[in-house]
């Protein structure tokens, strides 16, 4: 992965500032334990990065829904791996 641009770099501090507590949020209702919750809302955000130029900031419910939406699927791929 190429390195990222100041611009991308000060979109995704934004994004993970704003959001960041709230995600942690999300996925510690699917997995309980914190240190698992933490891991998978720091991998949406890697996972986040190579389309960062398809989030709009001004569009805030868009850009919170999509990580939300990468944050359950995480989440509950998590599980389904630890069941088997």
């Amino acid at each position: 992965m190429p390195p990222l641009s100041a611009e991308d770099q000060r979109k995704l501090a934004e994004l993970f500032a704003r959001y960041e507590s709230y995600l942690l949020h999300i996925a510690r209702f699917y997995l309980g334990k914190s240190g698992d919750a933490e891991d998978i809302v720091l991998e949406a955000f890697v996972r986040v990065i190579p389309h960062l130029d398809k989030i709009n900031l001004e569009n805030g419910h868009k850009a919170r829904n999509y990580l939300v939406t990468i944050v359950e699927r995480l989440s509950i791929d998590f599980l389904r791996r630890k069941k088997v």
